[in-house]
């Protein structure tokens, strides 16, 4: 008797534990199943003109998030140490908008033209942000 109830209880378990398994797995594929991820730049150049040797500018880019899910820069990577980028190391939620900031020290003379690869972690290409301008 002991023995076929031991056996009940451990029939019990695994079935209630499957049970839950199945439900979680549904759940997660109808919430992974909504929006997708996708943003909108308010721009993706962004021209200084004529700027003095020596001298710094910033160049502000607006994303939004149209998307369903929330998107992380995970990385930025400038094509010279000329630029300094800044931007948000938290997530942004479907809706918000965002600065990602690009600040351009101005060493040389002559006209310069430098971009800005995003890492994000949605599956659209990485974005490039461009700036570019003459140093006097």
């Amino acid at each position: 008797m002991k023995f076929r109830s031991i056996l009940l209880f451990l029939v019990g378990i695994i079935i209630s534990t499957n049970a839950n398994a199945q439900w979680t797995q549904n759940n997660s594929a109808t919430l992974s199943s909504g929006k997708s991820a996708d943003l909108k730049w308010d721009k993706t150049e962004f021209n200084f003109g004529t700027i003095k040797n020596g001298s710094s500018g910033k160049a502000i880019f607006k994303m939004t998030n149209t998307g369903g899910k929330p998107i992380i820069i995970t990385k930025a990577e400038g094509s010279c140490g000329c630029t300094d980028i800044s931007y948000p190391k938290h997530p942004v939620l479907p809706g918000k908008t965002i600065n990602v900031v690009i600040k351009y020290e101005a060493e040389e003379k002559g006209t310069f033209n430098k971009s800005v690869r995003l890492s994000l972690n949605v599956e659209k290409k990485d974005p490039i942000l461009h700036i570019r301008g003459q140093v006097e």
